[in-house]
């Protein structure tokens, strides 16, 4: 029997899962720090730096995407290979691979999802898989109330001067005043975005943008929080990602006198997001609604470089959040009223783009960042890139601690995570309190498998399961260590490639779902699934 083969692991330190959210904690924690350094005006003796995670790639083959404009900002689209040279920290690199705009707006047929039951998916319905996916965020919680609203009805002018059906897929989320809320899944279906959009509902007043330094840092882990939670939920899809975000960002930090170590540890959680995003292939476009004159340039972080007092407080360190974009390869929106209009052009530039690799000419792989410069033949045009990669030679180039904080925003997130697919359905066991047994079926072919000596092949898994209340509450979570082993007949014969097993889930009274998390040992793609209270089996027996 499966079952049989499934067992629990037991590392030597089993994953944190946070029992609350690990927003809050991470914001309580860092805007402490904030606090005590503005109160104390002077370096904290007992403050710990942190190692600032970076971006990573986990391949010899370094792939990236570049979008090329003219001189009036629009997307050119009929270059060649030979119109591109790419160096590497200023040596020149053959490239390997060419693809142009027009190969990524071809549609494909997407894969059908599982019937395994009736649980419902977090993953929504299936999109064309080469298609460039664009992510739409409207930020309540740090944008003034009005100009929250002129954003809210410049996204309704914007939808409604679009095709019935979008030439690719578009979701839409909305930062509020408490947590990051889905409104709509990827689609292409225009008037169900519309319609979507119509939905949400301001909170007025907005945030209050007060209180000194540990209000802005609150305001600024916020913002990169959702970031990172954006880019690990569409870990999954290889395509490229733009995440077009709407609002004003966090405030500029440069005016308080902060000690250099905790600026250090402010800009490490850049660098984690940063990750993230480069990690995925988001690129970040940021359109401010109120529309400062200030000149894009100003707001350019360079991630790559070590942290100093200078450029923190410099014209490269001031906005980082809206640095994050040019970092990525995206583009930032300021000074303008037409807001409907920047959001056409951030689309649009997003969706045309080429997409090159090369194996980098320089070997040694010793994890320190390396910078990518693409330059064009045609002097007239301009080429966006990321500004390069940190150079690791192999696995996923993520810490153990980084992959834990992953696995928590898995568990507290709104958003779908599909690495991993699997689904669940489950009855209701009698017995006091109740308890939920959920058959699981994982998709086989998105878990790492390694061959045993005999012949069976073997992956481990991090299983969570968590009870979330209707206010996306945690009431209660456990975490397993799990192996398991199917036979090579299994493993060779399986008609539907999948792998099932059950496992027991307890069911406080206020329970809405369940959440239960997959993440690979191997890789750390992770994957969700929610299984509502309402859509369990009838009750049975408790097994004795």
């Amino acid at each position: 029997m499966l079952q049989k083969a499934v067992k629990l692991w037991r590392p030597a330190r089993a994953p944190r899962i946070l029992k609350i959210s690990a927003l809050l904690l991470l914001l309580a924690a860092s805007a402490n720090v904030f606090a005590q350094a503005a109160a104390q005006q002077a370096p904290a003796a007992t403050a710990t730096a942190q190692v600032a995670p970076k971006i990573r790639s986990n391949s010899r083959l370094v792939l990236f995407d570049v979008v090329v404009t003219d001189r009036a900002g629009n997307p050119v689209t009929g270059l060649a290979k030979e119109d591109f040279q790419v160096s590497e920290d200023g040596e020149a690199q053959q490239i390997a691979s060419f693809e142009t705009p027009a190969v990524h707006l071809t549609p494909e047929p997407a894969a059908q999802p599982s019937a395994h039951g009736a649980g419902k998916s977090s993953r929504g319905a299936p999109v064309a898989a080469t298609l460039p996916e664009t992510i739409i965020v409207l930020d309540e919680m740090s944008t003034d109330s009005v100009d929250a609203s002129f954003a809210w009805q410049s996204l309704i002018k914007f939808l409604r001067n679009k095709p019935a059906t979008l030439p690719e897929p578009a979701a839409l989320l909305v930062l509020t005043k408490t947590r990051l809320q889905r409104f709509a899944e990827p689609t292409q279906d225009r008037n169900l975005l519309l319609a979507r959009a119509r939905k949400i509902q301001l909170e007025l007043p907005s945030h209050s943008m007060g209180g000194g330094v540990q209000a802005s840092a609150q305001l600024m882990l916020t913002n990169l929080l959702a970031l990172d939670e954006i880019a690990l939920a569409s870990g999954d899809r290889h395509t490229r990602k733009n995440v077009i975000w709407i609002g004003s960002g966090f405030p500029i930090l440069s005016s308080y006198d902060i000690a250099l170590v905790d600026r250090e540890r402010f800009l490490s959680y850049i660098r984690y997001t940063a990750n993230w995003l480069q990690e995925t292939r988001t690129t970040l476009y940021t359109i401010d609604p109120k529309g400062l004159p200030v000149d894009e340039t100003d707001y350019v972080t360079d991630l790559s470089g070590p942290l100093s007092g200078q450029d923190f407080g410099s014209n490269s360190g001031e906005l980082i959040f809206e640095g994050l974009a040019p970092a990525t390869g995206g583009k930032i929106y300021r000074n303008r009223n037409d807001v409907d209009v920047a959001l056409a052009s951030a689309v649009d530039n997003g969706s045309h783009y080429y997409t090159l690799s090369y194996y980098p000419k320089n070997s040694d792989f010793d994890g320190n960042f390396r910078k990518i410069v693409v330059r064009l033949s045609q002097r007239n045009l301009t080429a966006t890139t990321q500004q390069g990669y940190y150079a690791v030679d192999e696995g996923t180039g993520t810490t153990k601690d980084e992959l834990d904080f992953a696995l928590s925003r898995a568990v507290t997130s709104p958003l779908p995570f599909a690495s991993i697919q699997f689904d669940a359905v489950g009855k209701v066991l009698l017995g006091q309190p109740p308890t939920a047994r959920c058959s699981v079926s994982v998709d086989r072919d998105t878990l790492t498998w390694n061959a045993q000596p005999n012949g069976d092949q073997r992956t481990e898994v991090t299983l969570v399961t968590s009870e979330i209340t209707a206010k996306s509450g945690i009431l209660g979570y456990k975490v397993k260590e799990m192996e398991i082993v199917q036979s090579k007949k299994e493993f060779d014969e399986s008609p539907n490639h999948r792998v099932v097993f059950t496992v027991n889930v307890p069911l406080p009274p206020k329970t809405d779902h369940l959440r239960i998390v997959l993440r690979d040992a191997s890789t750390g793609h992770m994957g969700t699934f929610d299984v509502p209270r309402q859509g369990l089996g009838q009750q049975v027996a408790q097994a004795k």
